[in-house]
């Protein structure tokens, strides 16, 4: 999708046909793409046609599915097309979620687990003030998630707060949770609610932020972020904070790629 905004002849917008010929170039026995849900049905569905011949073209059965991050155990509702493709042997199945994506899918999916919520992945950070950094944790862990996010034991790293201005945190503070919080011009930003999986983490090249925590007067940390996204504690992200934020909203979630990858393997025939 980079450079849809931009003219047709934006070499952005053949990034997609780069990849197919980076695979072609590297010859290997399985390929993994990531990428919005809308490619799979842009131009009436013409672009995942032209995709898949292209694929087929040099040598690959492709099969493609739109996932939920949270069905896999990511507290967040994200989802995003795979494509996985194999040189040889039959087609890829892709994994079955063993979460719920929320509270009230008890009924539809009562064989899953329930969701990973905001609580699950902020209940051991410490509470901050706009501006504030702090690198020791509030709580020791509580549940599966937290522990494996602590697993590293590197400690609490990338835990700072947007340093935001008096009229932003009154902004936030007027935001009951999981609601929108009231601006004219940014329909995504929201206060995240404890209770449930946060919506789509998105990467904007602000250091401010899209989403408010759920009791502090502030938008997120990157750390926060990263909870969101899965990835462990003793992940750090470095530079301008922008790009901080950037890689973090822009990541394909671990637990998510693993799912993928032990899929790949559990197919793989030992040569």
């Amino acid at each position: 999708m980079a450079g849809a905004k931009t003219t047709p002849g934006d070499e952005r917008n053949f990034l997609v046909t780069n990849f197919v010929k980076s695979v072609y170039e590297v010859d290997p026995d399985w390929f993994v793409m990531e990428n919005v849900p809308r490619i799979t049905s842009m131009e009436d569905g013409k672009v995942l046609e032209y995709l898949l011949d292209q694929f087929a073209e040099i040598g690959y059965e492709t099969e493609w599915a739109v996932l939920n991050a949270a069905d896999y155990g990511v507290p967040q509702r994200r989802r995003r097309a795979f494509f996985v493709g194999r040189k040889s042997g039959e087609g890829f199945e892709f994994p079955e979620g063993s979460f719920r994506e929320s509270k009230d899918q008890q009924t539809l999916f009562a064989d899953r687990e329930p969701p990973r919520t905001v609580r699950d992945a902020f209940g051991d950070l410490p509470s901050l003030e706009p501006g504030e950094e702090k690198t020791a944790y509030a709580a020791d862990p509580d549940g599966e998630y937290q522990t494996a996010m602590r697993a590293g034991g590197a400690g609490l790293r990338n835990h700072r707060a947007p340093n935001h201005g008096e009229t932003v945190t009154e902004r936030i503070e007027r935001t009951a949770p999981g609601e929108k919080i009231p601006y004219d011009s940014w329909s995504q930003k929201r206060r995240l609610e404890f209770g449930e999986p946060a919506p789509t983490l998105l990467a904007g090249p602000r250091p401010t932020y899209h989403f408010a925590h759920p009791t502090d007067d502030r938008g997120l940390s990157v750390r926060e972020r990263a909870r969101l996204q899965s990835f462990p504690d003793d992940y750090e992200f470095r530079g301008p904070i922008a790009k901080q934020r950037q890689m973090t909203g822009n990541a394909v979630p671990p637990l998510l790629a693993r799912a993928v990858a032990d899929a790949i393997a559990e197919q793989t025939v030992p040569a």
